[in-house]
């Protein structure tokens, strides 16, 4: 088993030691930037492979000794002053998915040349997508500076890169991600990330609001009598020398780091020391172009975007062909086919006559029959017709006369008279007016089969009750949403699966799809107008940390609310009983749906 030398007395850990997360604290100049060095230069030498996200630009030196006359560590700096490529602040994902790749080198990202504003978004599509892609296998995550991308009190653009912090150091290690976070300023890293430190390394402290930030894990970890002495000797710790504090060796003890045996290039050079090195390790740069360009088409295949994107080139490319072909010989037109049926209404009106009457009337059962089985077959004769052609169904409303139905099966364009776009119920704001239902629907109904066919419209084609009844402008449970629900599957427009409803062929084809695609702007603006405040207050919170998912006390807090009380379950409840929020791992997220990519 593999043991890192950390101490100069040959104090040493062994190197599971540090899939665990771990901190390291100290006022500046106290060392803990080489105390991490050492950790690193260790985890080498055992063969785990490692990142550091620098935003200072000092650690390139890894790639030389010690007296910078001979290589170091073979590690790829990206981007900054001294980098072997350059980084760019848009490829957070691409550098992920290159740094999770278990066959890639260690790296150093130096963000030392980004803006603010440039590093909050690399850094918050770099964590997210490294969360999601690490295969499993052990990745050191050192964060240099961590209180910069884990601040306890974040801006509002920091939000969702706190969330990807929070994700990588809560739950990273399920993932492979063993996070080592560097910070001078405890008081200023998030809480829920310093918490989670199963192994604390502490240089001085003598700031009272770091120490007291440094209290708070301690009074959870400490045995006794240890955190008297620990806090007794914390702000006179000589330089080098740091508290390693673990209560699941348990280790609490002194240690006097060791001399790094890699080039100190954030030090301030002594008379006649060397200023740069000289010498630094080789990084094959053609194979590493081929790597990162090899790591950028996969990640194009695989992205949704250039998928649609590709899609669309397509579907013009065959549009031109067809209009470059010689016109087809017109087909003879397609025979009318009209289907009178019973509408339901007055199948329901017989039947309270008939009860009324006390006495079975055979003509409402022979008509309820001929209802359904109507619809079943049209259903299925349009499920045959879409697999044997690739043209589309048309299905026309015939005016006329009350008992006419549908009619008009053959091909044609997919279209439906009574029935332009438009968007869901719930969503139109203003004076904005239904348009008619089509022929043989009642207004309710029309507005379920528009609500699902607008669920469809962003990929939902199996959706839950109360999303529905929400878009609807209707409460599950109630009759007004209840009624014309369970006509629709009478009628052979809906499927029920389990507690999801679904679009029939012949629904799709009724239902009225949406029009001019909303902007994620604009839908979560228009579901936000119609969710009570409760409600409206926890989705703004979690639409701002997207993609970043909020534990339910960071959500509480933020909303105004206690996390334990019904204020905020009830409320939180309903959002992900309408579809609108998830959990996952403990943590509550809004869902992709409202930001038009599910």
């Amino acid at each position: 088993m593999s043991k890192l030398q950390i101490g100069q007395d040959g104090f040493s850990l062994k190197a599971e030691t540090f899939e665990d997360v771990v901190a390291i604290l100290g006022r500046r100049g106290r060392g803990k930037t080489t105390t991490a060095t050492v950790i690193v230069e260790g985890l080498h030498a055992a063969g785990a492979r490692f990142v550091v996200v620098d935003p200072v630009g000092v650690w390139y030196g890894l790639k030389s000794s010690r007296d910078g006359r001979r290589p170091g560590i073979p590690v790829v700096v990206m981007g900054g002053d001294h980098g072997d490529v350059p980084l760019a602040h848009e490829s957070g994902e691409i550098i992920a998915d290159f740094v999770a790749d278990p066959t890639s080198p260690s790296v150093v990202l130096d963000l030392k040349l980004f803006t603010q504003g440039e590093m909050v978004r690399f850094m918050t599509a770099f964590l997210s997508r490294l969360y999601h892609v690490n295969p499993g296998k052990p990745l050191h995550v050192v964060l240099d500076e961590a209180d910069q991308f884990a601040p306890q009190r974040p801006m509002k653009d920091e939000l969702a890169m706190l969330g990807a912090a929070q994700r990588v150091t809560k739950m990273g290690r399920s993932k492979g991600l063993h996070p080592i976070l560097i910070t001078q300023r405890p008081a200023t890293l998030s809480k829920n990330v310093l918490t989670q430190a199963g192994l604390l390394i502490s240089h001085a402290i003598t700031g009272p609001q770091d120490r007291d930030a440094v209290d708070d894990w301690i009074k959870a970890n400490a045995e006794e009598g240890e955190r008297e002495t620990f806090l007794a000797e914390l702000s006179g710790l000589p330089r080098g020398t740091a508290y390693f504090w673990s209560p699941d060796i348990p280790l609490f003890r002194q240690v006097a780091v060791r001399d790094r045996e890699t080039f100190n290039s954030s030090a301030t050079p002594k008379r006649g020391e060397a200023v740069k090195p000289k010498a630094l390790a080789e990084v094959d740069l053609e194979a590493l172009k081929g790597r990162i360009a090899a790591t950028i088409e996969k990640a194009k295949a695989e992205d949704p975007r250039e998928l649609r994107r590709r899609i669309a080139e397509l579907e013009r490319e065959v549009r031109a062909a067809k209009a470059a072909q010689p016109p087809a010989p017109k087909a003879a037109a397609p025979k009318r086919v009209e289907i009178e049926v019973v509408k339901p209404r007055q199948v329901n009106r017989l039947a309270a006559v008939a009860r009324i009457l006390g006495r079975r009337v055979a003509a409402t059962e022979e008509a309820a029959r001929v209802v359904r089985s109507t619809w079943q077959e049209l259903d299925a004769a349009l499920k045959r017709a879409r697999a044997l052609s690739g043209d589309p169904i048309v299905v026309r409303a015939v005016p006329g006369a009350p008992g006419r139905g549908v009619s008009g099966v053959g091909p044609g364009p997919r279209s439906l008279t009574s029935a332009s776009p438009v968007v869901p119920a719930a969503l139109v704001r203003g004076n904005g007016r239904a348009a008619a239902p089509a022929e043989g629907l009642t207004g309710p109904e029309q507005r379920i089969l528009d609500a699902l066919a607008w669920l469809e419209g962003v990929g939902q084609r199996e959706a839950r009750q109360q999303a529905v009844a929400f878009l609807a402008g209707y409460t599950v449970g109630g009759g007004a949403f209840n009624n014309p629900r369970s006509a629709l599957r009478v009628r052979g427009l809906i499927e029920y699966h389990g507690d999801r409803l679904a679009l029939t062929e012949v629904g799709r084809v009724l239902a009225r799809a949406p029009g001019a695609a909303l902007t994620p702007e604009e839908l979560q603006a228009r579901v936000l107008g119609q969710l009570p405040g409760p409600e409206g207050k926890l989705l703004r919170v979690l639409l701002d940390a997207y993609p970043g998912a909020l534990s339910n006390e960071d959500l509480a807090q933020r909303a105004g609310y206690a996390p334990n009380g019904g204020a905020y379950n009830n409320p939180r409840g309903r959002l992900r009983s309408l579809g609108l929020i998830d959990y996952q791992g403990g943590l509550v997220v809004a869902r992709p749906v409202l930001f038009l990519q599910e």
